[in-house]
């Protein structure tokens, strides 16, 4: 008797398949080449999906699912501030190695619905962190500046810079692209006083589990 497909796997799955998507659009790979990129049979993904849209709907809901959990406060200080700015980061990253260009293009004229359901929770997510970032204006731990400008060029920025030409030209690694551009984001948006604990090495720990993931769910190098 063949073992039950855990959620972890699927989801691990979901993943990679996910990532094929953004780099080749959804008809610019196969379900032939999806399983030979994941190292699956055909007749095991279809185990896990059914079809492409399948793929997607899952997914989809799986980003939107984290995203509604993120919460961002002021409350303990410039701790809870830091872990706000962190966990944002760290969902940006993930999102820009999947949400190319083409992937929303192929998304929102394939699967309408499914695409304003992923940017009603983009929208929704960015409406929470302006509204903490507008608080920690107000107790002097940021800068006052439009995060919304900040967050425009977040968008455009990371899905280049962590792709291999750009590492390759630029003779760096991902973990240290990631650690850097995290580290100018905080040089944007901290107050002058505070600027001092972007040289803290322990606010850079997230950099490492997020490269992990990425490798193993998005088939980076």
């Amino acid at each position: 008797m063949p073992l039950p497909i855990t959620d972890e796997a699927k989801t691990r799955v979901a993943y990679q398949v996910f990532s094929l998507f953004a780099l080749h659009g959804f008809d610019g790979i196969s379900m032939d080449e999806v399983a030979r990129q994941v190292k699956l049979s055909k007749a095991t993904l279809y185990k896990y999906f059914k079809s492409k849209e399948d793929i997607v709907c899952d997914m989809v809901g799986e980003i939107r699912g984290h995203l509604n959990a993120l919460q961002f406060s002021t409350d303990t200080g410039i701790d809870s501030v830091l872990a706000s700015i962190s966990a944002i980061y760290f969902k940006s990253v993930l999102i820009a190695a999947y949400s190319s260009s083409k992937f929303l293009t192929d998304l929102e004229g394939k699967y309408p619905d499914i695409y304003a359901a992923y940017i009603s929770a983009l929208r929704a997510v960015q409406t929470r962190f302006e509204a903490f970032y507008e608080q920690a204006v107000r107790e002097g731990y940021c800068k006052k500046l439009s995060i919304s400008l900040v967050g425009e060029q977040t968008r455009r920025m990371l899905p280049a810079i962590i792709r291999p030409d750009y590492l390759g030209r630029h003779d760096t690694t991902l973990p240290d692209v990631i650690a850097e551009y995290y580290k100018l984001l905080l040089y944007q948006l901290l107050s002058e006083k505070y600027i001092a604990v972007t040289e803290q090495d322990s606010l850079y720990s997230f950099v490492d589990e997020l490269v992990k993931i990425m490798r193993k769910q998005f088939l980076i190098s």
